[in-house]
């Protein structure tokens, strides 16, 4: 990890190795603290959306299709309509099935 830093790779590493739920090992490399804090960004929104885009263009499907076509476990969502008395969710059956053009909204 530090060659990756000293070859300027990257800018600083944070390892960790854990077994039995006991850490092994902490390192640092570079100018990283052990409670450095990260910003994590999620790609999978727009990797599945670029993948979604070709396939639409490619007429695999269409904006109002409901995703039960390609998905039949969302034949039968319900959705929240309140709380119960106890304070749980209340949930029905949804009036309308969910659109390609909605899942797509993220």
């Amino acid at each position: 990890m530090q060659r990756l830093v000293d070859e300027k790779q990257v800018a600083g590493l944070v390892t960790l190795l854990a077994r039995h739920g006991k850490i092994a090992s902490l390192q640092t490399h570079g100018p990283l603290k052990t409670d450095s804090i990260f910003r994590i960004y999620s790609m999978t929104k727009p990797v599945t959306g670029v993948a979604m885009r070709m396939l639409y263009e490619e007429g695999k499907w269409q904006l109002n299709d409901p995703v039960s076509r390609y998905i039949p476990a969302f034949a039968r969502l319900k959705v929240y309509s309140g709380k119960n008395p106890d304070g749980t969710p209340k949930l029905e059956d949804s009036p309308r099935p969910m659109t390609m053009r909605e899942l797509m909204t993220h």
